[in-house]
């Protein structure tokens, strides 16, 4: 195996499914560190053609602290599993994990993230996947934060997630939503820059106490939508160049929209629709 933090193109894709077998990587020369808070595993610098397999990293069953960073991912495939669920990283039932500065391209996700705590996925940019840029399913305690995500079906997916940030990513050009949230509460989302997301920049579906604070959303047919979602916050965004409408409101109820501005819609700046009690303050 080539020295821990230098570039090596592996044959085999990396598959751990226990504390025991992330330590095992140590002993072959595959990652560093001791699995701790102060000196976490860490996978650097790996170049991983998954070739069709089902993940380039697959990590499962692990509360060991644990980083994965700077490495080059692609080539992962939808096998209907969760060992192989096309994220270029898999992680299931994981706690305690950052996934730093990676570039990941041509997989049909680009992170799949399903049962986490405390997971972190930070300064990543994800290119050209087929499905969803970063997938956070039934997780609490997640932080998604500085990512670049661009030519997915939908850069930022959450379901069935609560006490999560998403915060200061850039998500373009993707062929549904920049971010999408569903099933879900007690999220911040906030000083996210969706560009040119076809769909909607950031939508909201059956989600409850969401913060949707100070982002950007231009050149999306819908800059914001949210359809079956109550109690929200929607304040200090700005949506412009939407074809349709800045803000759609389907369904929703008692939600806050405080000092939005919203610029040149070519039909509706705001739309309601069997949508009460919903509160608007200072919007532009």
């Amino acid at each position: 195996a080539a020295p821990v933090g230098e570039s090596a193109l592996l044959v085999q894709v990396i598959r751990v499914d226990s504390n025991a077998e992330l330590a095992a990587l140590v002993s072959s020369g595959t990652a560093s560190g001791s699995g701790t808070a102060v000196d976490p595993y860490v996978i650097d610098g790996l170049e991983i053609d998954a070739a069709g397999q089902g993940a380039a990293i697959y990590i499962g069953n692990t509360t060991s602290y644990l980083r994965i960073c700077n490495c080059t991912l692609y080539g992962a495939a939808y096998l209907a599993n969760y060992f192989a669920h096309g994220g270029a990283i898999n992680l299931y039932d994981v706690e305690n994990v950052v996934v730093e500065n990676n570039v990941i391209s041509s997989s049909h996700h680009g992170v799949y993230a399903k049962n986490a705590l405390n997971v972190v996925l930070t300064g990543n940019t994800v290119n050209s996947v087929s499905f969803y840029g970063m997938a956070v399913y039934v997780s609490s305690h997640c932080l998604i934060e500085d990512n670049d995500v661009m030519g997915s079906n939908c850069g930022v997916f959450l379901t069935n997630a609560h006490d999560c940030e998403v915060r200061d990513n850039g998500l373009s050009g993707n062929s549904n939503s920049g971010l999408r949230v569903e099933s879900s509460n007690t999220i911040l989302v906030m000083n996210n820059t969706c560009d040119n997301d076809a769909m909607s920049g950031i939508s909201l579906s059956n989600s409850d106490c969401i913060s949707v604070v100070d982002n950007t959303c231009v050149g999306s047919r819908r800059g914001m939508w949210l359809w079956s979602s109550d109690l929200n916050l929607v304040e200090g965004n700005v949506i412009n160049s939407s074809t349709e409408c800045g803000i759609l409101v389907d369904t929703s109820h008692q939600n806050r929209f405080a000092n939005n501005t919203v610029l040149f819609s070519d039909d509706y700046g705001f739309y309601l629709t069997y949508a009460e009690g919903n509160v608007f303050i200072e919007n532009a």
